[in-house]
């Protein structure tokens, strides 16, 4: 091969290769400027489809409700409860749309099954005609008034989220989800119901609308009952629909179940006795709370007038307070028996003393006197008869701080801690502001105030032997130490005794509360009779009546204190007022709690069949 043929291949490979090269890169650039293009009319000219597309789906992260604690009562009732319930959220722009989006179109077609396929003019048109039938259908379901939901669409026509409707049964909710409007979601929550409507309500209270509570022992024990929400990943379509779930984050933990030392039974006696009594006497208002004598525990407290937590619209401050535990009264005479047994504990007289009464004492520039002239008296008559002016001179023989020290010991002027929030502690001056008037008014029930609560509490000392049970409204567990009993001896053995034995002389024919008895049973109790303080002093014709009882006195039971207030049909003493409820509910209580009779003489006899044959 020469020269000039080797010089030749070369040139034409050299020619050969650079068109390829040229041909290559103009490929290259083509298929460039097609990608711009493509990324230009995606990017710019058609971008919502794609935007649509990627908000179609969408992971997110809801929370899971946990499911509220139980409360029952003593024997395991149930006093409020959780219920499963939905709320229907809408979104006014969606369903106030005239017209359809891709994602409309695509869901439609989704979930409608139709034989003959529709021109979009035509799926437009039928889905606007559905739409509003459904909205109509909606409305129905929920009883709204006609055209409401049109207005409340118009209304909120620029926001994406509204609550339609809340506390909605799951059926119901169900019936919803099945009309397939776009822009209506829902959602469960807990809806929280109390069986036992208004007999219980001051005591259990109620939630609000997110389920928080807000009075009573919802309240007293949010922490236990409301439990730790939960949290999962699940899947949204673009309207913020939940397609399905993806992972579970965390588990929802269910509240604690509280258990109360309220037995159920009797409170609906005390709530049907003392409802029946504030009627009859034309009262204001009135409260009722019985006390295990044993233990301290709340086994009833009741207050006319009250609520149903069930409704709503009955929830106002005035009428849901729990009067027995958070206001106060002046006891009047009921205090008396603590007096008389303070004095004889601190030897300041004796069992065997006898008083001057005559109707009228004098203590520095006041007067102080009895409803009646008894003359001369005993403790016994004393107490059986409500001596003011027996009861004044045993004061006066007392220094000031020792009878301060008794009242104080009882608990007056301490809040009780029987678990329950907004209780009162009332008000005790300090005795180092007493006069010696004071010091008198303060042995018959004035000048100070308490609780029903805490009187209840107060006569626990009388019931058992002297010793002083601290109150609960929850039920005791013996095994739980933080929730024991923590008694402490007030008055003695042997005065406590004495003074009970007193006591039930007031329960007699010749005794201010001849009305408390009860058939088969001793009863141990005194009356209170205290005129209400106002703006100005004490109002005339406007009393507390109180009464305050144990039985079986012997060994007792159960302990009640009953005050009516402001009282208007007559009566006012609280022998007439506030015994009787006491008698009929005590009646009750001890059929229902099988204590065995104590005086058996006065039980009623039964008829037999003979009684009632013909002769």
């Amino acid at each position: 091969m020469n020269v000039f043929h080797v010089k030749k291949m070369t040139a034409l490979t050299k020619d050969d290769l650079s068109g390829r090269r040229k041909f290559l890169s103009c490929l290259m650039l083509l298929a460039m400027c097609a990608l711009v293009a493509r990324a230009f009319y995606l990017q710019v000219l058609d971008k919502q489809f794609y935007i649509d597309k990627g908000e179609l789906k969408q992971i997110s992260v809801v929370e899971l409700p946990a499911h509220r604690g139980i409360i029952k009562d003593r024997n395991g009732n149930p006093l409020a409860v959780s219920t499963a319930v939905e709320t229907i959220d809408i979104d006014p722009v969606e369903l106030g749309a005239q017209e359809l989006t891709k994602d409309d179109r695509y869901v439609i077609k989704l979930h409608r099954d139709k034989k003959a396929k529709l021109t979009d003019a035509e799926e437009a048109a039928q889905y606007k005609i559905d739409k509003a039938n459904n909205i109509v259908a909606m409305e129905k379901l929920l009883q709204l008034p006609k055209g409401q939901m049109a207005q409340l669409i118009k209304d909120n026509a620029k926001k994406r989220f509204y609550v339609l409707a809340k506390n909605i049964e799951p059926d119901r909710a169900a019936e919803i989800k099945a009309l397939g409007l776009l822009g209506v979601t829902t959602h469960q929550e807990f809806k929280r119901f109390y069986p036992t409507a208004s007999v219980l309500g001051h005591v259990v209270g109620f939630t609000d609308e997110n389920d928080v509570g807000q009075a009573g022992m919802e309240a007293s024990s949010e922490q236990r009952l409301k439990g730790t929400p939960g949290k999962k990943k699940v899947l949204l379509d673009g309207h913020k629909r939940v397609i399905d779930d993806i992972e579970s984050i965390k588990e929802p933990i269910d509240g604690q179940d509280i258990e109360l030392s309220i037995d159920q039974r009797l409170q609906y006696l005390a709530y049907r006795e003392l409802q029946r009594a504030v009627a009859v006497n034309r009262a204001k208002a009135g409260t009722m709370v019985i006390l295990d004598a044993k233990t301290g525990e709340i086994l009833a407290c009741v207050n006319q007038p009250t609520f149903n937590p069930n409704d709503r619209s009955e929830l106002q401050e005035k009428l849901y307070r729990n009067r027995a535990i958070t206001e106060v009264f002046e006891p009047g005479s009921t205090v008396k028996p603590f007096i008389v047994a303070g004095a004889l504990d601190g030897h300041y007289i004796s069992y065997n003393d006898i008083f001057h009464t005559h109707g009228i004492f004098q203590v520095g520039n006041h007067t102080v006197k009895d409803t009646h002239n008894h003359g001369t008296m005993d403790l016994t008559d004393a107490i059986k008869y409500s001596s003011n002016i027996a009861v004044s001179q045993i004061a006066l023989r007392m220094p000031p701080q020792y009878q301060y020290s008794i009242y104080q010991q009882l608990g007056f002027g301490i809040k009780p801690g029987s678990g329950f929030d907004g209780e009162t502690k009332g008000i005790l001056k300090d005795y180092h502001h007493w006069k010696d008037f004071d010091r008198a008014t303060h042995a018959f029930g004035y000048g100070f105030n308490t609780s029903a609560l805490q009187l209840a509490r107060a006569y626990t000392a009388l019931a058992n032997d002297g010793i002083l049970h601290s109150v609960t409204i929850l039920k005791r567990d013996d095994n739980d130490d933080t929730n024991a009993d923590q008694p402490v001896r007030v008055f003695s053995q042997q005065t406590a005794r004495k003074v009970k034995a007193m006591m039930e002389q007031v329960v007699t024919k010749e005794g201010t509360a001849y009305e408390a008895r009860v058939d088969g049973y001793t009863v141990a109790g005194k009356t209170g009779t205290a005129k209400k303080a106002g703006v100005h002093g004490y109002i005339d014709n406007s009393y507390f009546s109180v009464f305050a009882g144990m039985i079986p006195a012997q060994n007792p039971r159960l302990i009640a204190v009953v005050m009516i207030d402001e009282p208007s049909a007559g009566e006012y003493y609280g022998g007439k007022v506030a015994a009787p409820v006491f008698a009929r509910t005590m009646a009750g209580a001890m059929r229902i709690l099988a204590v065995t009779p104590d005086k058996q003489e006065t039980m009623p006899m039964l008829l037999t069949q003979n009684h009632y044959a013909k002769p």
